[in-house]
């Protein structure tokens, strides 16, 4: 049978396990306050994502309209131009990429910071 102190779930090598005081908030901050810098920390990773994501939509509306409908640089070979069209979605598809990754970076650190109790309390916070 095993102790009311201690996480059926968190074993150590030597077979020993975690006391539950572990996870009081005695001396830290609370599990709230926690949840709170998180939510912060995703609103503005999400603020990022959308500012720079409607950034590089307006480059390519710019791009489009300046190369394609107005014509204004007729020097400009063809080809280039078509290449230069693509330039915007294709920056647009690594920024997705890259804040995908470093996001779900600091999701994983995020919740191994808040503590949960329970292994599916943490796995359904991510």
């Amino acid at each position: 049978s095993i102790n009311d102190n201690v996480l059926p779930w968190s074993r150590e090598k030597n077979a020993k396990y975690v006391k539950r005081s572990q996870y009081s908030s005695h001396g830290r901050m609370p599990q709230s306050a926690k949840q709170v810098v998180s939510l912060l920390i995703t609103a503005v990773m999400f603020i990022l994502m959308i500012s720079t994501s409607y950034s590089l939509l307006k480059l390519d509306y710019a791009t489009k309209e300046s190369l394609v409908t107005n014509n204004e640089y007729p020097n400009i070979p063809e080809f280039i131009t078509k290449i230069i069209i693509y330039i915007p979605m294709i920056l647009l598809s690594v920024n997705v990429i890259v804040f995908d990754m470093v996001y779900t970076s600091i999701a994983e650190r995020l919740t191994a910071w808040e503590n949960y109790k329970f292994t599916n309390t943490h796995d359904n916070a991510l």
